[in-house]
């Protein structure tokens, strides 16, 4: 919700030059304003992903290091237990329990491809981000553009962001709580449009 203020006129009598003048700035403020919410609901969208991503990333690292120093210390168990348990009848049941369990952990951590998941949401990321500066830079420039000049340039952003979110896939990792928890981030880091 944007305020509006106009200058008030001086005079009554404005020479031609003036009167287009006053005519092209009502067409630059009007498409300002036409332009001004559909271009921060964009915004409000690329940021969301962008966001979204990052908290992504974040999840399948910290799942990544987990998981990798479970299996680093299952096999390790699983070598000393098998020094210290092969001379016992009931320790040979124990080391295999454990070493099995190291397998396992290992070919989860395998089907979890986490690398190519952080690099895959990386590159996500950024597409993302390019497109909000993009939409930034478009909203700054608003105030001084013509109606086409604002629709040439708005519609193939809308059209990106609609593409990018297109090929967005759904991740396990990104929760309901975590989709509030961006969406209040995104919140705190738009405050500023969304109070003026």
């Amino acid at each position: 919700m944007s305020r509006r203020t106009t200058a008030p006129t001086v005079g009554r009598v404005q020479s031609r030059e003036n009167s287009d003048h006053d005519a092209s700035f009502k067409m630059t403020e009007q498409s300002s304003r036409e332009y001004w919410e559909p271009s921060f609901d964009a915004l409000y969208e690329a940021c969301f992903y962008e966001l979204a991503s990052d908290h992504i990333i974040l999840a399948w690292y910290w799942i990544d290091l987990t998981v990798s120093i479970l299996t680093t210390i299952t096999v390790l168990v699983s070598a000393l237990s098998g020094w210290v348990l092969w001379g016992i009848p009931s320790g040979k049941i124990v080391w295999g329990s454990i070493t099995v369990t190291a397998f396992a952990l290992t070919i989860f951590h395998r089907i979890l491809a986490v690398p190519s998941r952080i690099r895959s949401e990386g590159e996500r990321r950024q597409l993302f981000s390019t497109l909000r500066v993009q939409i930034q830079n478009f909203r700054e420039t608003l105030p001084n553009s013509n109606a086409s000049s604002a629709s040439k340039r708005l519609e193939p952003l809308c059209q990106k962001l609609s593409s990018y979110v297109g090929e967005t896939p759904q991740d396990v990792v990104f929760t309901l709580a975590a989709r509030k928890a961006v969406q209040a981030a995104v919140n705190e880091k738009l405050r500023k449009f969304i109070d003026a």
